[in-house]
Formats: structure tokens, C-alpha cells, sequence
């Protein structure tokens, strides 16, 4: 099919959209196949920007006839096409598309396709991807389909891994982690913990990595895990200030190892930066915490005198 034949039948479907003397409203049930007709051959012929506004208008069209889950499909083809022609409106076609699966009462098939809209755009635009990722597992987890959001979990961390945006890393980990205990998938769990572990680490950030495991144990799965005994373990080395130390640290488990990939790779580049000056942070919180207890025994001891009196 050439791209004049999509454009006589572009034309023909608008035609039965017009408003005229003898048609007082749209005729959307008769135009919505020739819109689609006309994409299907402009896509064939290469016309594909013309491709892509034949299928949102064929989209449209299903709306109108009230089918929005065939409308979401051929938004999402409209969408694959805008990431071809190099268009800034890929994602918005995946959102509008994902709202659409919800009105048809398909929320999970929305959030695969906030999955496929973030693969397609995570390479010119990574914070939309993440955006849409985040939509993404929120709506699995609301559907409670924890199970099916793993793997956007696991997107999300690797793309602000790949950023280089470690605090937004180490949240979507704790958000994982959640997800997992949910779900009742206690490995990735655990692995996800010590995720956050590592992630601070790599970050430079020991004292925030120290918090985060502190506050993990609270966790009784992860408690009595391997993880957890790894994660002390390295920041045990970490407090002694010596880079063979945390190194000789690393090598003696292969828990890091089977960490996902893109932890497992950051673990593996450890250490990073001032281990020493690192060291020094893991001791000041410690002295802070310790001199905060003494503080709150001493208004303790103050306020039993006066209870005396």
C-alpha cells in the first residue's frame, strides 16, 4: 500500500467525522476502521509520523464508541511510533494509555504499559522512564499484584543506578524490599536491604548505610539472614578505616555476588573514595547517639529530683 492510498482513506474517515447539513454528529463507528486503514498503510510505506496520527485518531475513535481497552492498545502502537520518529510525546501516548486500561478496568495491563512506555523512552530521557516506572509499581501494588511489580522494582533501581542518583536508588530499594515482604519473596528481601547497604557505600555515604541497616534489623526475616550477617560484616570493616580490610571483607562471601546485577557491579567497585574519612562518619554518629542517651538520662535523673521536692 502506497502513502496516497492512507491518504485517501485519512481523508474518507474525517470526512465521516464532519459534522455536515444531512450528518449531525460524528459517524465514529464508520470511521474508526478507515482510521486504522489508513495508519496500517502509511505505516507500510514508510510514512510513519502519518502513521502514528492515524492510529491516535483511530484511538479517539474507540473512546467515542466507549471500547477505551481497544483505544489503550492502538495508543500504545501510536506511542512505539513517536519513539521512531525521535517525538518528546512518547511517554504522555503510554499515560494516556494506562489510563485508559484502568476506565476498561484493566489496571494491571496499565501498568505493563507504563513498563513499556519507560523502555522506550529510558534512553532519551530517564527521569520520565522513572516516573513512569514509580507509576507503574504503585498501581501493581494498589491492585495488590506485588509479585507482577518486581521487575518494575528492579527497572526503576537500575535506572537511577545508571544515573548515577544513588539516594533515589537506595529509596527504591527500601520501597522494593517493602514490595518483597508483601508479597512474601523474603530473598529478594533480604537482598534488597543489603542493597541499601551497598548503595550508601558506593555513595560515600557510610553513616547513612549504618542508619539504614540499623533500622533493616527491625526486620526479623533479614535479621537472621546471611544479607544482614554480610552487611555488618562490611560495615565492621568500613568502621576500621582500612581498604584491605573491606576488601578482604568482600571477598570472603559471595552473598554480594548474588546480589541483582546492578548492585552486584557497585559491590564489586568497593571501596570507593576515603575509607578512613568514612570511618570518621560511622564514629561521629555513634558519639552523637551515645552523648544524645546521656542527655535524655540526665533530664531523666533531673526530673526525678523534682518529683522529690
Amino acid at each position: 500500500m502506497s502513502e496516497s492510498e492512507g491518504d485517501k482513506l485519512m481523508e474518507k474517515a474525517e470526512s465521516k467525522t464532519t459534522v455536515t447539513m444531512f450528518r449531525w454528529k460524528p459517524d465514529w463507528e464508520a470511521a474508526q476502521p478507515l482510521f486504522e486503514k489508513a495508519a496500517l498503510a502509511y505505516k507500510k510505506a514508510g510514512a510513519t509520523s502519518k502513521s502514528k496520527a492515524a492510529y491516535e485518531k483511530a484511538s479517539l475513535a474507540q473512546e467515542r464508541l466507549n471500547a477505551p481497552w481497544h483505544a489503550a492498545k492502538l495508543l500504545e502502537t501510536a506511542g512505539t511510533l513517536a519513539k521512531e520518529c525521535a517525538e518528546d510525546e512518547v511517554a504522555e501516548f503510554f499515560r494516556r494509555a494506562c489510563s485508559l486500561y484502568a476506565e476498561a478496568g484493566r489496571a494491571q495491563s496499565g501498568a505493563d504499559a507504563l513498563c513499556r512506555g519507560a523502555k522506550a523512552v529510558e534512553a532519551k530521557d530517564p527521569n520520565s522512564a522513572a516516573e513512569l516506572l514509580k507509576q507503574a509499581c504503585e498501581i501493581y501494588e494498589s491492585e495488590e499484584k506485588q509479585h507482577y511489580a518486581h521487575d518494575a522494582h528492579r527497572s526503576l533501581i537500575g535506572l537511577h543506578v545508571k544515573s548515577e542518583r544513588y539516594a533515589e536508588a537506595a529509596e527504591a530499594l527500601q520501597r522494593f524490599a517493602t514490595c518483597c515482604s508483601k508479597s512474601g519473596a523474603t530473598n529478594n528481601q533480604n537482598k534488597a536491604y543489603l542493597g541499601v547497604v551497598v548503595v550508601w557505600l558506593y555513595a560515600q555515604n557510610a553513616k547513612e548505610a549504618d542508619a539504614c541497616y540499623n533500622d533493616s534489623l527491625g526486620v526479623d526475616s533479614f535479621m537472621s539472614s546471611e544479607e544482614a550477617t554480610a552487611a555488618s560484616d562490611l560495615l565492621s570493616a568500613y568502621r576500621g578505616g582500612e581498604v584491605e580490610q573491606v576488601r578482604s571483607c568482600l571477598k570472603r562471601t559471595f552473598t554480594f555476588q548474588n546480589l541483582d546485577n546492578m548492585i552486584a557491579r557497585l559491590a564489586a567497585k568497593l571501596p570507593v573514595g576515603d575509607v578512613a574519612a568514612m570511618a570518621g562518619q560511622m564514629r561521629g554518629g555513634s558519639e552523637q547517639a551515645q552523648s544524645g542517651s546521656w542527655e535524655k538520662r540526665a533530664e531523666d535523673v533531673e526530673l526525678d529530683e523534682d518529683d522529690l521536692c
